[in-house]
């Protein structure tokens, strides 16, 4: 589903600004030229078996509808998500500016919470199982972190679920270089604050590294350009159209499999601080040109533009080989038989592989 051939068409409609509501004009055109996301909007069957009111309380429905607005006009008002941003997060503010990846965040936790309520899911149902609904499949992916003691090299792993990666780039100047950065081995800290092994009983030097266990199809990278005091970093990093992380996929080398992605869209921001500024975005069309899109405003921009342009958020999919790869019957058979033989010689347990919900995209 995720890689349905689509017709070449242009970018789609821009968006009326309703009052300070740039952020979410740009997050919703970043979001609608994710092929990924706009395939299951357009042709995951939701809105056939929605029972929650489909439009009046559905998050999934309106954004289907809000989908189908931009491609029937020039130019459009998505009323219908600013009608419902009390629902979508209590604390958002009709008339007021606010952080474009927060109202992602929020705006795809409600369409996973609208998804499972109309897939009458219990409540009680176990985190894992939450975690494979079809905005989980798309956005989301596992993370795997090992902390080495240095004294008895005992390796204490634990995996994470994660919808973003949030880089730090104050000293970086590339996306490439934000993700190693990212991906370091670090030395955790001394004296009181060593970590405890539990294997010692006692504070020892130990190091700590991230890898991706399980990778997303839609790698949403959000760069680290507000700190806590309000303050703004303004460095420029330039991006690229494709980026490979298999270095980064715990498992990708052994199995001789590329795990890379493609740019497909961004939001950017222009200004001090994310509750004040301008944010806009810019993706690729069917057509293959991508634009930039300014509220109502629609201009095709070159890639270069493009790759160095004052990003916050970014999107890249999975390229199709990639995930080809990955799902071939071979890689699935040694992922399960790399897994059963690190269960049983690891002190941590494999990443469980609960029952989906919902297609499998």
């Amino acid at each position: 589903m995720l890689f349905r051939s689509r017709q070449p068409t242009g970018p789609g409609a821009g968006m009326f600004n309703m009052g300070n509501t740039c952020y979410l004009n740009s997050t919703l055109q970043a979001l609608f030229h994710t092929p990924a996301f706009v395939n299951y909007l357009r042709f995951g069957g939701h809105e056939n078996q929605c029972n929650m009111g489909g439009q009046f309380s559905c998050t999934i429905c309106l954004m289907a509808a809000t989908l189908r607005g931009t491609a029937n006009s020039n130019v459009m008002k998505p009323i219908k998500i600013y009608e419902k941003l009390k629902m979508i997060c209590k604390h958002l503010t009709h008339g007021r500016q606010e952080d474009a990846h927060e109202f992602l965040r929020y705006l795809v936790e409600s369409l996973q919470k609208c998804y499972l309520l109309s897939r009458k899911v219990p409540k009680t149902i176990d985190t894992y199982t939450k975690e494979t609904t079809p905005f989980n499949q798309i956005f989301g992916g596992y993370m795997r972190q090992d902390v080495i003691c240095q004294r008895c090299r005992h390796v204490s792993t634990t995996f994470q679920h994660f919808m973003d990666l949030l880089l730090d780039i104050r000293q970086a100047d590339t996306i490439e270089a934000a993700l190693q950065g990212y991906f370091r081995r670090e030395t955790l800290g001394q004296g009181e604050n060593m970590y405890k092994c539990e294997k010692c009983q006692q504070k020892v030097p130990a190091t700590k590294q991230y890898r991706i266990e399980r990778p997303p199809l839609v790698l949403c990278i959000q760069l680290k350009r507000f700190n806590l005091m309000g303050g703004k970093n303004g460095r420029p990093v330039t991006l690229a159209k494709k980026i490979n992380v298999s270095s980064h996929v715990r498992w990708a080398a052994q199995k001789s499999i590329s795990v890379e992605y493609r740019l497909v869209s961004m939001i950017n921001h222009v200004g001090p601080s994310p509750n004040c500024g301008h944010y806009t975005s810019i993706g690729e069309a069917a057509n293959g040109t991508f634009y930039r899109f300014d509220d109502a405003s629609v201009h095709p921009t070159s890639l270069q533009s493009a790759l160095h342009t004052s990003a916050y958020v970014i999107f890249y999919e999975m390229t199709r080989p990639s995930r080809d790869a990955m799902l071939a019957p071979r890689a699935l058979q040694e992922a399960k038989t790399s897994d059963q033989k690190r269960a049983s010689s690891a002190p941590a347990p494999p990443l469980p592989s609960p029952k989906l919900i919902g297609p499998a995209l």
